[in-house]
């Protein structure tokens, strides 16, 4: 790409040099901020409601312009509180928390009100979208508050300092990255899309592995379990209360876990990181103290237990496990559930039966929620489980393992070619906002919603 005739030191070391006819500014010169209000429990749901009331879960990373929400309030509502609204065509963002971390930036199409929990800067003499780049490639890690959950320091933003084009050359970069960006982000659709035909295939070979077998030829007979269906003459149904023992993990707090002590599993990484089968000398754990090995034996994982996640924020959780498939000490954690095996036998096998539909179908029909869905013992109990003969459970999860692999294989190979393309938008909107790349002087009018 091409570079500018003549540049100069910015004098900001995050930017370096820019283009000689560009300036810096710091950003209070630039935006206005506009804080948000607490939103009353008693207004949520306001039949007459028009204006949009926004929260920081109304914030993503693919939608650039938000034209709804959740919540909205009445003009006569927001007349008694004496709240004001922010223009359309300002930016918004999370104040605090991972929204912020994860850099969700969004410009509003109408104008709104906004939480207390997130800031508005409706942009001075700049290109709308040119800002909206701008504001992508600002790490506010680089000025939030300290401590472990991040928030903006609204003084040390207003203080940083951006490099700033011509108007007319912010509305060629911010048309120059519409293109491209439009063009990655189709690329990145793509093997997303690929990514969950994958895990589709997988889930099919799955289903049909622990519930078919692996002769086809096999003579077949009902289960007379509805999400199970037929399954080979030879098989049995066994309900899961003959299959194991249950019991809960340890009744502590995330201020119990510490670096050292004995490695535990809790909900939360059941449902992110370790799902299916837990490791302790592949996955890093946090731990508790030894002090639980004399008190809380009953929560401590033997090889080949597993351990359920006991509430989920989506029906699609319901059912996350992980088996311990490690002869180490591992205590369970908060909101789970251990199911230890009466018998020492095809825990692999029934891994791969736990993650079927015709599982998950069982202890989705039976859990209760709105926000959160949880399981109890006895839901778990009164699942029915596919038992195979031993010989049969070992082809069936050798050959579960073989294709899995593949599938798992491939799925990594296209997720890493969507951080890649994430990683060059990046670099491109920084080199285009910087100045670093030259782009042509011929921005197009953009076809955008935005009422003022």
């Amino acid at each position: 790409m091409k570079t500018y005739e003549e540049y100069k030191d910015s004098g900001v070391e995050w930017i370096g040099e820019i283009p000689a006819h560009w300036d810096v500014k710091p950003l209070r010169r630039l935006v206005r901020e506009h804080s948000g209000y607490g939103f009353p429990v008693n207004l949520q749901g306001d039949k007459y409601g028009t204006v949009p009331f926004l929260k920081v879960s109304d914030f993503s990373s693919t939608n650039r312009l938000i034209k709804s929400s959740t919540n909205y309030v009445s003009e006569k509502t927001i007349k008694i509180r004496n709240w004001k609204k922010v223009p359309a065509g300002s930016l918004v963002t999370a104040k605090i928390g991972e929204a912020l971390r994860k850099n969700h930036r969004n410009i509003l199409a109408v104008n709104s009100l906004i939480d207390n929990n997130c800031i508005a800067f409706e942009p001075i003499g700049l290109d709308l979208f040119f800002c909206y780049y701008m504001h992508r490639i600002i790490d506010f890690d680089w000025f939030v508050n300290p401590g472990a959950v991040p928030s903006i320091s609204v003084s040390k933003y207003k203080s940083l300092k951006v490099s700033l084009p011509p108007l007319s050359e912010q509305t060629a970069i911010a048309e120059f990255l519409d293109g491209k960006t439009a063009k990655i982000d189709s690329l990145v659709e793509i093997k997303q899309r690929q990514i969950e035909l994958l895990k589709e295939r997988k889930q099919i070979l799955i289903q049909n592995a622990v519930t078919k077998g692996l002769d086809p030829n096999a003579p077949m007979k009902d289960s007379g379990v509805e999400w199970i269906g037929e399954i080979p003459a030879h098989w049995e149904v066994k309900k899961f209360r003959y299959l194991f023992d249950c019991c809960k993990g340890l009744a502590i707090s995330k201020e119990n876990l510490q670096d050292k002590g004995v490695p535990c599993v809790n909900y939360g990484e059941i449902h992110s990181k370790y799902a299916f089968e837990l490791d302790s000398n592949i996955y890093q754990l946090k731990s508790v103290s030894c002090d639980y090995l004399k008190t809380s034996k009953n929560s401590l994982l033997n090889f080949g237990d597993f351990i359920f996640a006991d509430t989920s924020e989506d029906l699609e959780g319901s059912g996350n496990f992980a088996y311990l498939n490690c002869k180490y000490q591992v205590f369970a954690g908060y909101h789970t559930v251990i199911a230890r095996p009466k018998f020492d036998a095809g825990q692999r096998y029934t891994a791969y039966f736990f993650e079927s539909l015709s599982y998950r179908g069982q202890m989705r029909q039976q859990v209760k929620g709105v926000k959160v869905f949880s399981i109890t013992q006895a839901i778990l109990k009164g699942t029915q489980i596919v038992r195979p003969p031993l010989s049969e459970q070992i082809k069936i999860t050798e050959f579960l393992d073989e294709q899995s692999q593949k599938i798992d294989t491939a799925i990594s190979i296209k997720e890493e070619q969507i951080e890649k393309l994430n990683e060059y938008k990046t670099v491109l909107i920084n080199a285009a906002v910087t100045g670093k790349i030259k782009v042509a002087q011929t921005p197009t009018p953009r076809n955008v919603e935005v009422t003022v």
